[in-house]
């Protein structure tokens, strides 16, 4: 986060935006691949899935679009060094630790 904020001051200049995703849990392949079964990970995605304010898992095209918004000259021109938490409010948890299930 605090890297891409001091990378977006040094390039502004030039005309280049710096942003960055901060994803929540997201199913993917990578994930998926990282061992243990099916059943596994469908047990781990739907405890981690009830720990966010959302209730659920997000998806590789919630965080895909997320992505095109923050690099789209014509949604986002004037964003730069902004961390973009795609995590169904899972970082917001942190400030009231008593929500926790």
């Amino acid at each position: 986060d605090h890297f891409s904020r001091i990378v977006s001051l040094e390039v502004a200049g030039k005309g280049v935006r710096v942003n960055t995703i901060n994803p929540g849990p997201i199913r993917t392949d990578f994930v998926l691949n990282s061992g243990g079964t099916q059943e596994q990970s469908d047990q781990a995605f739907e405890l981690v899935g009830k720990l966010t304010p959302l209730q659920r898992e997000g998806t590789v095209e919630e965080t895909a679009r997320a992505i095109a918004f923050l690099a789209s000259d014509e949604h986002a021109s004037y964003i730069t060094g902004v961390n973009l938490s795609v995590d169904g409010g899972q970082q917001n948890m942190w400030l009231n630790l008593s929500s926790l299930p």
